[in-house]
């Protein structure tokens, strides 16, 4: 079993593999997997592909089915600001989004105070 088999499979005999990860912006917008002392990823990629549209994180492997992403924010950006997530075989494409619009992420601190926030994220895969 890998670091991200559940030990679970599918009806149809499919592995299932969960991922987790926070997703933090630095002061700059500039947006980063946390991972320290008292936060800890497993089954990505340390790096955040960042564009005006979204960011984009890989998994540390491909598969085969689609599972289910969730992404939740935390007390700090509370309703003010969220995420969206879309699945592909080897990455999750996630969209900020504020008052309702999707915004670029480096203008996350225009929404909500500088410094504090991120968003707790959870993925299953199958393979």
């Amino acid at each position: 079993m890998t670091n991200t088999q559940t030990g679970m499979f599918t009806p149809s005999g499919h592995a299932i593999h969960r991922m987790l990860f926070i997703l933090r912006p630095d002061t700059n917008g500039n947006w980063y997997i946390q991972d320290d002392v008292d936060h800890k990823s497993f089954g990505v990629l340390p790096t955040v592909e960042q564009t005006s549209d979204y960011l984009r994180v890989y998994f540390d492997k491909t598969y085969s089915h689609a599972g289910i992403v969730q992404i939740t924010s935390d007390d700090d950006f509370r309703n003010r600001v969220s995420g969206h997530g879309n699945l592909g075989l080897s990455c999750t494409t996630i969209r900020v989004v504020a008052g309702g619009q999707i915004i670029n992420p480096s203008d996350v601190w225009l929404h909500v105070p500088n410094g504090a926030g991120n968003f707790w994220c959870s993925v299953e895969m199958f393979r």
